[in-house]
């Protein structure tokens, strides 16, 4: 079974924020960030006001790590988006197709085979699928590339059965 897809700047856009905010060190840094304010608000004796004062404190911690984690997260998405092209096989055009030794993709740039063992996740959502290979490396396969949507279920159900079994 085979798909041609365009991958687009918004197929990026959509997979980084999706696994960006989902990525443990995005946890770490806005732990990070709420208690540095915390610590801050320590520091000028902003706690030591009572209980409102304490838990007014608490929420702009949490408030102001979310803006700045957020903020950081957007910085690095949109330099990556910026950056990406079709010679390095990032944006264009792809062609993945579900072989018995795993998924292959073939771009411009590209010829290679993910072993359906060395394939971290599958997911299926309403305008993607997304292959996880590992920690940074994913292929996305649009919904669009389809002409009907029995076929992108049909190409789901395989991809997932095939890695299931490998």
């Amino acid at each position: 079974m085979e798909i041609k897809s365009e991958t687009k700047r918004s197929d990026l856009f959509w997979l980084n924020i999706r696994s960006s905010f989902i990525s443990p060190m995005s946890y770490i840094l806005f732990t990070f960030f709420v208690f540095g304010y915390l610590t801050r608000s320590i520091q000028k004796g902003y706690l030591a006001d009572g209980i409102l004062c304490i838990l007014t404190q608490i929420v702009m911690a949490f408030v102001w790590g979310a803006i700045i984690i957020s903020a950081i997260i957007l910085l690095i998405i949109l330099l990556n988006i910026a950056f990406a092209s079709r010679k390095d096989g990032i944006l264009g055009i792809h062609v993945f197709r579900i072989e018995e030794d795993g998924l292959r993709e073939i771009t411009e740039a590209n010829d290679s085979l993910a072993k359906w063992s060395g394939i971290k996740s599958i997911k299926k959502y309403k305008k993607y699928i997304v292959v996880q290979i590992n920690r940074y490396m994913f292929h996305i396969i649009p919904a669009r590339s389809f002409p009907i949507k029995a076929d992108y279920d049909s190409f789901y159900n395989e991809l997932n059965k095939k890695w299931k079994e490998g």
